[in-house]
């Protein structure tokens, strides 16, 4: 890949924190790491075994875990294509609902075609915010130049920074380095686990 589009380390770290799948995943990672925290500083001064009663608060770190790799997978890809892809459109393929609503609005997956070189390409995308992706002949779409099936719907990214004229973007809003909250609290409450035991 030639091209390569500049973005400071905080819209990268807000870019990369984005989206529900890591949020909610680090919100129940936290409460099971604070859970585990508390019952090991508690066990630990009363002397009885630890593991017995980590195990249930253990399931909330697993669970919240698999959802922040799931989020930090989709958004490393989301920032990659954002620093190295190349921006096009593509018009609307089909339209599929999941068996997902988020606050009772279902989720829908859109798949879009475009084209690269005369060859077609179809990329997807999930959400209940329609109205982001239903632009049915010019929806945006950034592909990889070496592999145009490595594609996201530009709309779709969390926290998308505003892409200028001149294809460079436009840095994250600081306003959002409240999504930054929850991975400082994980940080926190590991060292704090790795320090009692």
């Amino acid at each position: 890949m030639t091209l390569y589009r500049e973005l400071p380390l905080l819209s990268k770290l807000l870019i990369l924190t984005g989206g529900f799948n890591l949020q909610f995943g680090l919100i129940f990672m936290n409460a099971g790491l604070l859970f585990v925290n508390i019952f090991l500083m508690s066990l630990v001064n009363e002397g009885t075994d630890a593991l017995a009663a980590i195990i249930g608060p253990s399931i909330f770190v697993l669970t919240g875990l698999i959802f922040v790799v799931i989020g930090l997978n989709k958004n490393m890809k989301a920032l990659q294509l954002l620093q190295y892809g190349i921006l096009t459109s593509g018009k609307l393929n089909k339209t599929e609902y999941t068996n997902v609503k988020v606050n009772n609005i279902p989720e829908i997956k859109f798949t879009y075609e475009f084209n690269v070189n005369g060859k077609k390409h179809l990329v997807t995308g999930r959400t209940h915010e329609h109205h982001l992706v239903e632009d049915p002949k010019n929806e945006r779409i950034i592909y990889n130049p070496d592999n145009p099936d490595f594609a996201i719907l530009y709309d779709l990214i969390p926290n998308a920074p505003k892409l200028n004229q001149d294809q460079t973007l436009q840095p994250v809003d600081a306003f959002k380095i409240y999504l930054l909250i929850q991975p400082i609290i994980a940080i926190v409450l590991i060292f704090w686990l790795f320090r009692i035991i």
